[in-house]
């Protein structure tokens, strides 16, 4: 693999003593490891005792863009019957970007109706039901979420 070194030179400011002026440095270095693995490290450098240290990490670099979790912001869900409720979830990749195609499932839509693609929840009937988000790239990955429904 081809090292990468970058060097960042970042001009952190005049400070004014009694006596004048001082200046601080900082150097930041990313480099990639053998294994594919980015460092990051940083050097804080400072004549007046003030230092600041900036670490900026790398994009993450994979072979393959691939989902690797789905997210759901709710795990349960109260819901009464007639009323609606728009879940919110997201597919997690493995080089940490994240979209909204996700198959959204109700292992009972007796008790709650759910639009597939939207995610869009109707209280049908009293009950409990579990709410599956899919990713629509690789359904093996999914999220559960449980719905009691009151009347």
């Amino acid at each position: 693999m081809k090292s990468l070194v970058i060097f960042l030179m970042v001009l952190v400011g005049l400070m004014v003593t009694g006596c004048g002026h001082q200046s601080a440095i900082t150097q930041a270095v990313s480099y990639p490891t053998d294994s594919g693995e980015v460092k990051s490290s940083s050097t804080s450098i400072s004549s007046s005792g003030f230092s600041l240290t900036i670490t900026v990490p790398e994009p993450k670099k994979v072979d393959k863009v691939v989902p690797a979790w789905v997210w759901i912001a709710q795990e349960t869900l109260p819901l009464k019957v007639g009323t609606n409720f728009q879940l919110d979830g997201k597919v997690i990749y493995n080089d940490d970007t994240f979209n909204d195609r996700i198959k959204w499932t109700s292992s009972d839509q007796s008790i709650v109706a759910v639009n597939e693609v939207t995610g869009l929840l109707i209280g049908v009937g009293k009950g409990e039901t579990t709410i599956t988000a899919y990713a629509v790239e690789d359904m093996r990955k999914s999220k559960q979420l449980k719905v009691i429904v009151v009347k």
